[in-house]
Formats: structure tokens, C-alpha cells, sequence
């Protein structure tokens, strides 16, 4: 099991307000977590830091979206396995087609999200 205060949880979304919460929710039960606005600034944070334990994932957001990135880390094989929880306001989409651990539904609750990151953090 990974120590919740070393490795991080790597959270990507463009809602401000909505970034700033889950980070601190996710802080309040003991995770590292690191924020950034797009997937752009994912790769990039992604280039100059130690690998994260789970990356959550918003799908639409301007400047390198979700889906851009998922492509960019099934292309790097240090990134390939890296745990992907999605946030996306989209219902249909599916974990299997995306290739990830689970796809959370927007807006998201906070029990439910942090059960699926417990259950999902470092697998």
C-alpha cells in the first residue's frame, strides 16, 4: 500500500473553483496533492516530478484536454500505468474505452470521490 503522505494524486481540471476543492478535500484526508489547470500543464508537471500515485482527470478542458492526454501517457511507458480516475460531466463515457480505472460522474460527491481514489490510489 502506498503511504497517502508520500506520493501524490496528480489532479487535472480547469474549474478553478472546483480544483481548489477537491485538492483540499483530498489534503484534508491525508493525500499530496499537486493541481494543474489543463493537461498541457500535466505533461509538463508530469516531466519535472516524481510519478504520481493516481492522476484525476477532468475529460474537457481548453489547452489539452483529457482525451490528449490519456493518448500522451499510453505513448510514454513510464506513464502507461499510472492510475486515471476521469471527471467528466459526460455520462457515457466508459472506463473501458478510455482505459481507465473508473470514470466518475460530474458533479462529483465527495464521499463517492474519495472512496473511488482510496480504492484506486497506487493499484
Amino acid at each position: 500500500m502506498v503511504n497517502r503522505a508520500r506520493a501524490v494524486v496528480l489532479l487535472v481540471e480547469d474549474d478553478e473553483p472546483l480544483r481548489e476543492a477537491l485538492s483540499e478535500a483530498l489534503r484534508n484526508e491525508g493525500y499530496r496533492v499537486a493541481s494543474v489547470a489543463d493537461g498541457r500543464l500535466a505533461l509538463r508537471w508530469l516531466g519535472e516530478h516524481a510519478r504520481p500515485a493516481l492522476i484525476l482527470l477532468d475529460l474537457w478542458m481548453p489547452n489539452g484536454d483529457g482525451w490528449q492526454l490519456r493518448q500522451e501517457l499510453r505513448s510514454h511507458d513510464h506513464l502507461r500505468d499510472i492510475p486515471v480516475v476521469v471527471m467528466t460531466a459526460v455520462p457515457q463515457q466508459s472506463a473501458v474505452v478510455l482505459g481507465v480505472r473508473a470514470v466518475l460522474e460530474k458533479p462529483v460527491t465527495l464521499p463517492h470521490l474519495l472512496e473511488t481514489v482510496e480504492r484506486h490510489f497506487a493499484l
